[in-house]
């Protein structure tokens, strides 16, 4: 009796994971993660909200998102951050989806002399998979090359981060 409980629960669990997840629509989600530049590491957190659109197995879209962070180095802390990105991407099987990010990424830094803003180039790659019908997890590496003279001058950050989302 056992067995035929234990089989039926299993039957009933995997065809409610049987169709196909959408990663088109809106979203909202959060991540956590850990930046490094020459002078400065710590951990980054933040929030973001996307739209993405599939084409057959690829996908396109856009996300927003913000956050805080605790890297800090010997004159400089970086404090927030802001942005925005493009995401492709193709779908490896019918809930994983493999993707890359371009877009551009704003700073505010205290450099112990004030406040200073820096803005840099974001490039990223990243898998992100369902868990649930409408909840997705990610894990993701960025690249941030800085431009300015503020902030981290001629400097490339990593981050990697983990994030959850909600997709509507």
């Amino acid at each position: 009796m056992k067995k035929l409980l234990l089989a039926s629960v299993f039957a009933v669990v995997g065809a409610m994971n049987v169709h196909a997840a959408d990663f088109g629509g809106a979203y909202v989600g959060g991540d956590i993660g850990y930046s490094k530049a020459d002078e400065t590491k710590g951990i980054d957190g933040g929030l973001n909200v996307g739209y993405g659109v599939e084409m057959g197995k690829w996908y396109i879209g856009g996300e927003l998102g913000g956050g805080i962070s605790s890297a800090d180095g010997d004159d400089i802390e970086k404090k927030y951050t802001y942005g925005g990105a493009a995401r492709l991407g193709y779908k490896a099987t019918d809930k994983v989806l493999a993707y890359g990010v371009l877009g551009l990424e704003g700073a505010e830094f205290d450099t112990g002399a004030g406040s200073e803003r820096d803005w840099g180039y974001r490039y990223g790659v990243g898998v992100e998979t369902f868990v649930k019908d409408n909840v997705t997890v990610r894990g993701q590496v960025d690249y941030v090359d800085w431009q300015g003279e503020k902030g981290l001058p001629g400097e490339g950050e990593w981050r990697t981060s983990v994030g959850v989302a909600y997709h509507f």
